[in-house]
């Protein structure tokens, strides 16, 4: 394995930490996402598809109308539509929704806007600069430890990514485990 990482021309450890650092990116991504899915499920009350059994007496709900919520439900939505309208008719005169919209900006508004742009460049560099420091740390490192060193180096450097990844495999295994354990469908 050694050999094999000495082989790696130095111009693409760049690559490898760029990669390294998208896939930590997606990892934290997806993971948010599938939180987000769960909980959203959960909170409407969906349910799985690896939940649904079959049942042939089950008839949609729409088969069947419930003319008096369907009257109050056309009524709400009137009320609704007439409110709307009278606030429209309350904020036209005063010219306040069109005002807001073109209003010119503020010498300060442009001062803070040119300052966001000058400390997300700044931001930028700093961090390609330091991804190619570090990379090229790394390539000490691995010249200079055995396995279980590098493991633990960069553990204790990088707590935050790693931890991400363990919970992130920790989750895999969770699913996988989970999928075993459940009962086929019943034909």
């Amino acid at each position: 394995m050694n050999d094999a990482i000495e082989n790696i021309p130095p111009e693409a450890w760049p690559m490898i930490g760029l990669a390294l650092n998208t896939a930590a990116i997606l990892a934290v991504v997806w993971v948010l996402i599938s939180l987000f899915v769960h909980f959203r499920r959960r909170s409407s009350n969906l349910t799985p598809v690896e939940a649904a059994r079959r049942k042939k007496s089950a008839q949609p709900d729409f088969l069947s109308v419930d003319h008096a919520k369907r009257a109050a439900a056309l009524e709400r939505g009137d009320a609704f539509e007439s409110e709307l309208q009278r606030r429209e008719a309350a904020e036209a005169p005063t010219g306040t929704r069109a005002e807001k919209v073109n209003k010119p900006l503020s010498i300060f508004g442009l001062i803070a806007r040119l300052l966001s742009l000058v400390v997300s460049v700044f931001s930028l560099a700093t961090v390609i600069t330091g991804t190619t420091w570090q990379v090229s740390r790394m390539g000490d490192m691995i010249k200079e430890y055995n396995t279980v060193e590098r493991i633990t180096a960069v553990v204790t450097a990088y707590p935050v990514s790693s931890s991400i990844a363990a919970i992130v495999i920790l989750f895999h295994i969770y699913q996988f485990a989970r999928t075993l354990t459940r009962k086929p469908f019943a034909a």
